[in-house]
């Protein structure tokens, strides 16, 4: 089916990796809700710390989660499927592996996240308006 996985090296770099609970359209909204590449990598370096993820980084009223380190051993891989069509119109499929690094962090988001209190107020067509920077700016 596939070709052999290359042999593991000492030259490859390693990777931290970050389980992030929630899909992720944006990467840069994602980075600001984990506080950005600066705080990824304070806390990375100080074994004791947690990551923080605050969903709206900028409403004080947000209450984060916590993400626990954890220590496991795993390969960041390259996993490339090829398909050729044969003569009697099938197809044959050859997988290509290719080890890119070592993950040798993981940040598991796996507590429940505190129920949300958002300052809103209802409007004349029955919705809500948030109204955060009115409190905010008080």
């Amino acid at each position: 089916m596939g070709e052999e996985p290359e042999s593991p090296s000492p030259d490859k770099p390693t990777f931290l990796c970050i389980e992030y609970p929630g899909m992720v359209k944006n990467v840069p909204a994602m980075l600001d809700t984990l506080g950005g590449l600066t705080n990824i990598a304070r806390v990375y370096s100080e074994s004791s710390r947690r990551l923080e993820l605050r969903f709206r980084p900028d409403d004080i009223f947000c209450k984060p989660t916590c993400g626990e380190r954890t220590t496991e051993a795993a390969f960041l891989l390259s996993v490339k499927r090829m398909k050729r069509k044969r003569p009697d119109g099938s197809y044959e499929y050859k997988l290509k592996t290719n080890i890119l690094g070592y993950v040798d962090c993981t940040f598991k988001f796996s507590n429940l996240c505190d129920f949300q209190y958002l300052p809103v107020e209802r409007t004349p067509e029955g919705g809500y308006r948030s109204i955060y920077r009115e409190v905010r700016d008080e």
